[in-house]
């Protein structure tokens, strides 16, 4: 089993900010991972805390080999879409399992998903990127991130290494105004 799975239930007995009655998201697939080595339902990758309007995302780049690496939990091109409530602080636990590419995270407007490259200004929230999103994370490397998701509307969770949002590796952020907890769904 992969260390990754273990991070939600380690970040509730390490983040007193989301502790007491956290539950987790829906998805409406339960399989990302084509290779078959672990089947992990995506709402695994989500930790909701409605009472303290916050949230854990675990993202992991080249979670497998779908698009050829280039995918968050292996989804890409918008397959996942992650959906918060406005006002919830939401914490980003990112790690990359390429032992080739470096790879970042970037909550984006969702008009830039596919831009060749960024820059830390480019973020769609305060604080929503890894550090250094330009230069990357190396291999098995955790990097944590917080920001509030302050505006309603769609977003976009891209990787922001030149070239590889615009490769594919992108998902979908909704801010919602009438959710009450952390969702996650695939196509």
């Amino acid at each position: 089993m992969r260390l990754r799975h273990w991070i939600p239930v380690l970040s509730i007995l390490l983040l007193p900010t989301v502790t007491g009655c956290g539950s987790l998201g829906s998805s409406s697939n339960s399989d990302a991972n084509s290779d078959n080595s672990v089947n992990v339902p995506a709402q695994q990758w989500i930790m909701s805390n409605p009472s303290q309007k916050s949230g854990i995302i675990d993202l992991e780049a080249n979670y497998n080999d779908n698009d050829g690496g280039m995918n968050f939990d292996g989804y890409s091109n918008g397959a996942m879409t992650v959906t918060v409530p406005k006002g919830w602080t939401v914490q980003v636990k990112f790690s990359n399992d390429s032992s080739m590419t470096v790879h970042s995270v970037m909550v984006v407007p969702f008009s830039d998903r596919t831009n060749s490259s960024f820059t830390p200004t480019d973020v769609a929230f305060k604080g929503a990127a890894t550090p250094n999103a330009e230069s990357g994370t190396l291999n098995g490397q955790t990097q944590t991130f917080i920001f509030t998701a302050t505006k309603p509307g769609k977003y976009a969770i891209v990787c922001g290494i030149p070239g590889h949002a615009a490769l594919g590796m992108w998902d979908t952020l909704v801010v919602s105004d009438t959710s009450t907890s952390i969702s996650v769904s695939t196509k």
